[in-house]
C-alpha cells in the first residue's frame, strides 16, 4: 500500500468515525444563541474548522518526500528535512526585511539552498505538497456542525488563518472538507499580517470598521485568543483537535506509520463522551505500543532463522509482553522454534555468578560492584541487606559495619561504597559461604529450564548492558557446559561491549552497545518506561524453592506496583495484544498493515514519544513509578517535578533523571520565570539531541 492510499485510508476511517462522534453540543449552542450579537462569527482554519489526519503538520513532508523518492529515486532523499528548514530560513529573511509572513514561493525559493540535486522535481514537488494537503485535511465534525448551524441562521463567517499557503489553496482545502458559502478567507500570507503578531487583527479592525463585533474560535493562545481580545474582539478558545508540535524523531519517511496510527488512534478517542484513564494507556498500546512490539517480533523472527536458533528463553520480568507478541505470531504461522519464559532477574542470577567467580579468599570485582551499585535514595541498611548470611553471620557482619557507617539509615553514598567494598573484601570467606544456598537453587531451576542441555539457545529482553547474558553463560561454563545462549534484545547500552567476550553473541533491534547510550536518545530517555510497560503483573524474582521435584520462583510483591499494573499497564498491554492478533490475521490496526511496521518506523515512533512528547504524554508517562534497583522496594516518579533551587543540583539532578528530556521540559512548562536557565541546560546538557530536538526548550 503505497503512502497514498494510507493517507486516503485514514481519511475514510475518520469521516466513517463521524457516526460515533460525540460533538461539544454546550459549545456549539452557546455560540449558536449568542451569534446575534456579533456581525462575524470568525474561525481558525488548521486544527480548528479542520486538522490533519498526521501527529504533526509537518509530517505531511515526509509524505511528499516518500512520493518524490518513488518517482525520482535517491536524490528526493532529505526533501523533508529540506523543506522544514527552508521555511525556517525565509522566515529569517523576511525578518530581516521587516516582513512577517512568508509565502509558499518564498518557501520554495529558499528550497534550493537546502538540496543537494539540481532541484529537478521542484515544481513536482510543490504539486505533491499541495496534493497531499488537501488529502490529508478533514473536517472537524464539531466546527463543521457549527458552521451550517451558522449559516442555517444567515450568520456571516471568516476563515482566518496564519499559513504560507494562499487564500485560494486554503478555499480548496475547506471546499473538499465541506464547508462552503463563507463571507471571506483572509490569510496572512497574502496581507503580510498574521494573528500572532496581532497585526492582522488591527487590519481586521480597520477593514470591517472601528464598530464590528466579532467572535473568533481558535486552537492558539496567543493568536486565537489573546491577541483578538487585545484588539477588541472576543475569543474562545478550542483546543480538543490539536495536533502536535513533535520535533523528537528524525523527519524522514520512516515517521508517517507512526504519524498516521496514532493520530488516526486520537482523533478515535477524542471524539468519545468521556475519556477514562485506562483508555489513554488502552490507545497508547494499540498505536504506539504495537508498532514498536510487533517490529521487534519481526526482526526477532529473522535473527532467529538466520542464526539458526532453536529455543527462545523470554526472560522475567521485561520480556513478559514481548512473549505475548511472540505467541501471538506463532499461533498463526507456527515454526520450528520452541519457547519458554525464564523467572530470572539480577540479584539470584548475578549473586550465583558472583560466587563463580569468587573465591573464599577474594570476591570478584563484579559481585563486589553488584553488592554496592544503587540508583536513588536507598540507605546504608538497604545495601547491607543485600548480603546473603545466616541470621549469626548476619549479626557479626553489621556489627563491624558500624564502625565503618556513622548510620545505616543515612543515603548510602560513593565514599560508603568504597567503604563496603573494602568490608566485603575482609570478610570474603563469610560472603562467599552465603552465597551458596543462592547458587545451588539457580543451577536447579536453570537445569530444569534446560538451560544445560539445550543447543543454540538465546534469551530475549529488553536489554541494556547484557549483564542477565553475561551472568547465565557464565554460570553455565562453570557447570561445566559449553553450550552458551545468544541474546536478543530492544537495545544495549555501551558498557555492554565489554560483556560481549564473556556473555555471547548479543543483537539489538533499535540500538547498538557500541554507541555512547546518551547519543541513543530514544533508548536513554525510554529505558524506564519501557520496562514499566513491558513488564508481567508478578515481582521480581528473588530466589527459588523445590516443591517436590520443581524448582518455583520466590518473587516480591509491592502493593504499589501491582496497583500500577492494573491501572496502567494492563491497558497497555491489552491495546497491543489487540493490534497485534488483528495484524497476525492480516487486518488492518486503524489505517495500518503489519507491513508497514518495520524497525526504522519503530525507533521513530519512540524518538517521538520519549524526546518529544506532548503534553498529556508528559503527565502521564511522567507519572509512572519505577525502581531502578533489584529490590524492587521503592519507586519513583520518572518526573521530579520540584526544581533545585542551586544550578549545580538542577545539573545533576537531569543527568541522573530517568526521562531526561521529559523532565527539563516538565520544569520548563511549569516554571515560565526560570525559562531561559531551562534552555541553557538543554543546549549544555544535551548537545547530543541536535539541533532539531533543542528547538522545543526555545
Amino acid at each position: 500500500m503505497s503512502f497514498k492510499d494510507l493517507v486516503n485510508k485514514s481519511a475514510a476511517i475518520y469521516h466513517n468515525n463521524e457516526k460515533n462522534w460525540f460533538p461539544d453540543k454546550k459549545l456549539i449552542d452557546d455560540i449558536c444563541n449568542e451569534s446575534s450579537n456579533f456581525n462575524f462569527i470568525s474561525f481558525d482554519v488548521f486544527d480548528t474548522a479542520i486538522t490533519r489526519i498526521v501527529d504533526s503538520p509537518v509530517d505531511v513532508m515526509a509524505v511528499v518526500e516518500k512520493s518524490l523518492i518513488d518517482i525520482f529515486g535517491a536524490q528526493a532523499r532529505g526533501f523533508a528535512l529540506a523543506r522544514e528548514n527552508a521555511e525556517r530560513s525565509a522566515r529569517h529573511l523576511a525578518q530581516k526585511v521587516g516582513k512577517i509572513e512568508v509565502t509558499f514561493e518564498d518557501i520554495y525559493a529558499e528550497l534550493k539552498k537546502f538540496i543537494s540535486s539540481n532541484f529537478a522535481f521542484e515544481q513536482k514537488a510543490k504539486e505533491l505538497e499541495i496534493e497531499f494537503e488537501l488529502d490529508i485535511c478533514v473536517p472537524n465534525f464539531d466546527m463543521k456542525t457549527l458552521f451550517n448551524s451558522l449559516r442555517e441562521k444567515n450568520v456571516s463567517v471568516l476563515f482566518i488563518s496564519d499559513m504560507y499557503h494562499s487564500a485560494d489553496t486554503i478555499g480548496r482545502i475547506l471546499e473538499k472538507c465541506g464547508y462552503s458559502d463563507w463571507q471571506d478567507i483572509l490569510v496572512s500570507s497574502e496581507l503580510l499580517h498574521t494573528k500572532a503578531s496581532g497585526s492582522l487583527w488591527s487590519l481586521i479592525r480597520h477593514r470591517f470598521g472601528e464598530n464590528t463585533r466579532i467572535l473568533h474560535i481558535g486552537d492558539d493562545l496567543a493568536g486565537d485568543v489573546n491577541m483578538p481580545r487585545a484588539h477588541g474582539f472576543n475569543s474562545i478558545y478550542y483546543g480538543r483537535m490539536r495536533s502536535e508540535r513533535r520535533v523528537g524523531a528524525d523527519l524522514t519517511p520512516d515517521i508517517v506509520p507512526f504519524s498516521i496510527l496514532h493520530r488516526s488512534a486520537h482523533l478515535s478517542s477524542v471524539g468519545r463522551e468521556k475519556r477514562f484513564h485506562e483508555e489513554w494507556w488502552h490507545t497508547l498500546g494499540a498505536s504506539w505500543g504495537s508498532l514498536i512490539v510487533r517490529a521487534f517480533v519481526d526482526w526477532l523472527a529473522e535473527k532467529v532463522q538466520s542464526e539458526k536458533i532453536q529455543h527462545l528463553y523470554f526472560c522475567a520480568r521485561d520480556g513478559y509482553l514481548i512473549q505475548k507478541g511472540w505467541d501471538i505470531a506463532e499461533k498463526y504461522t507456527p515454526g520450528p522454534v520452541t519457547s519458554s519464559y525464564l523467572h530470572v532477574s539480577r540479584r539470584p542470577l548475578n549473586l550465583a555468578m558472583g560466587y563463580c567467580t569468587s573465591t573464599p579468599h577474594k570476591l570478584s570485582r563484579e559481585l563486589v560492584e553488584f553488592y554496592c551499585k544503587t540508583y536513588g535514595n536507598l540507605t546504608v541498611n538497604d545495601v547491607l541487606e543485600r548480603i546473603e548470611l545466616g541470621e549469626k553471620e548476619r549479626i557479626f557482619f553489621k556489627r563491624e559495619a558500624q564502625s565503618l557507617f556513622s548510620s545505616f539509615n543515612s543515603t548510602f553514598s560513593h565514599d560508603d561504597a568504597k567503604k563496603l567494598a573494602e568490608l566485603l573484601q575482609r570478610n570474603a570467606s563469610l560472603i562467599y559461604y552465603g552465597l551458596k544456598n543462592n547458587y545451588d537453587s539457580v543451577i536447579g531451576y536453570l537445569d530444569q529450564e534446560g538451560l544445560f542441555s539445550k543447543t543454540n539457545a538465546a534469551i530475549v529482553d529488553l536489554g541494556w548492558a547484557g549483564t542477565l547474558q553475561c551472568s547465565i553463560n557464565q554460570i553455565i561454563r562453570h557447570h561445566g557446559r559449553k553450550n552458551l545462549v545468544s541474546g536478543f534484545y530492544y537495545g544495549l547500552s555501551d558498557p555492554s561491549s565489554g560483556n560481549h567476550y564473556r556473555a555471547g553473541r548479543m543483537l539489538s533491534a533499535f540500538g547498538c552497545g557500541f554507541i555512547p547510550f546518551d547519543h541513543q536518545v530514544h533508548l536513554r530517555n525510554g529505558v524506564d518506561i519501557l520496562e514499566t510497560l513491558h513488564s508481567a503483573r508478578g515481582g521480581s524474582v528473588i530466589s527459588y524453592r523445590k516443591q517436590g521435584n520443581t524448582w518455583l520462583p520466590l518473587c516480591t510483591e509491592n502493593t504499589a506496583e501491582l496497583l500500577q499494573y492494573d491501572l496502567v499497564v494492563a491497558p497497555f498491554q491489552k491495546g497491543v495484544m489487540e493490534a497485534l492478533e488483528k495484524w497476525s490475521t492480516s487486518e488492518s490496526v486503524g489505517p495500518l498493515d503489519s507491513t508497514y511496521a518495520m524497525v526504522p518506523a519503530a525507533i521513530a515512533a519512540m524518538h517521538s514519544v520519549f524526546c518529544s512528547p506532548s503534553d498529556e504524554e508528559l503527565k502521564l508517562l511522567g507519572s509512572i513509578k519505577h525502581c531502578p534497583t533489584f529490590e524492587h522496594h521503592t519507586y519513583r516518579s520518572l518526573i521530579n517535578e520540584n526544581v533545585p533551587a542551586d544550578l549545580d543540583e538542577m545539573v545533576a539532578r537531569i543527568r541522573s533523571a530517568p526521562w531526561p528530556v521529559g523532565t527539563l521540559k516538565s520544569w520548563q512548562d511549569n516554571n515560565h520565570a526560570h525559562r531561559e536557565i531551562f534552555q541553557k541546560l538543554a543546549f549544555a546538557l544535551m548537545s547530543h539531541l541536535g539541533e532539531r530536538r533543542l528547538r522545543q526548550f526555545q
